[in-house]
């Protein structure tokens, strides 16, 4: 895990903005504190999260940053989106790799495939949240519909 929380930004299917957050991933409250000011700058209509399932990978504190997150977005009265992750690529590093393909302005970005005594790289959490939204906005109807209904 990064330990980073992250979120990409489009415009109909172009890649406007991105960024990650360390605060935002070590409590409820940081996540809060991070999620509102991002949310200040970018006003966003709808914000896309993952759902997890017994089968993500996800653990730790997470499930709870998630919760907080949409908690928060509730009061705000912000759509949320919760979509379960497609993993249509090998690993992550190959699905970086695809999304470079398409996105050439994340290559700077690129997260090299550590060790594995070491840490995956704070980017993976950009490439998590393109990944993600790039997921919806294939089908927006489809994850639209399970949000509004």
């Amino acid at each position: 895990m990064s330990g980073r929380v992250g979120y990409a930004v489009f415009d109909g299917d172009v890649l406007v903005d991105w960024a990650i957050s360390r605060k935002a991933a070590r409590s409820e409250g940081a996540v809060k504190e991070v999620l509102g000011k991002w949310l200040e700058d970018l006003g966003p209509h709808a914000v896309v999260t993952e759902a997890l399932t017994p089968q993500s990978k996800k653990r730790g504190r997470t499930p709870l940053l998630l919760d907080a997150i949409e908690n928060f977005l509730a009061v705000q009265g912000i759509l949320q989106v919760r979509v379960i992750r497609e993993r249509p690529h090998r690993t992550k590093y190959v699905e970086a790799e695809h999304l470079i393909g398409r996105f050439p302005i994340l290559e700077p970005w690129r997260p090299e495939r550590p060790h594995f005594y070491d840490n995956e790289p704070n980017s993976v959490a950009i490439f998590e949240a393109v990944a993600l939204a790039t997921q919806v906005l294939r089908d927006p109807m489809r994850h639209l519909a399970g949000a509004l209904g």
